[in-house]
């Protein structure tokens, strides 16, 4: 139930914020998608995010010990993904889902993937 209503509240959200953009409601461009981003990380409850493409982000992306360790398990995750042998629908999600596993095990970061970061967003 609390499902159906954060849905219909994001319906409400997406169908009136194109028109308060037609008529100003927010001001420039910038701070119209700066307004956006901020209605929907309240309305489904993201927290400590940054926004880059268009997708929220996990925040810790931007500390230095992401950046040192972020190449290094994104190629591990792809090898594991290989050696397993998984393709077609799904493997966004996977892939993201064993970055974070390897984040946490290896480097102790507590990472959020793009999967869980735009639960309003179907990837893949």
């Amino acid at each position: 139930m609390n499902r159906i209503l954060k849905f219909a509240s994001l319906s409400v959200v997406a169908v009136a914020l194109p028109f308060a953009w037609r008529v100003g409601v927010f001001g420039s461009a910038q701070q119209k998608e700066s307004k956006h981003f901020e209605m929907l990380a309240k309305e489904c409850g993201i927290e400590n995010y940054y926004v880059r493409e268009g997708f929220f982000r996990d925040q810790v992306e931007l500390s230095p010990e992401f950046k040192e360790v972020e190449q290094q398990v994104a190629r591990l995750a792809a090898e594991e993904l290989k050696r397993s042998g998984s393709k077609g629908m799904g493997v966004a999600q996977e892939y993201g889902q064993l970055k974070k596993r390897l984040f946490k095990e290896r480097y102790r970061i507590e990472w959020r993937p793009l999967e869980e970061m735009n639960p309003f967003v179907i990837f893949d």
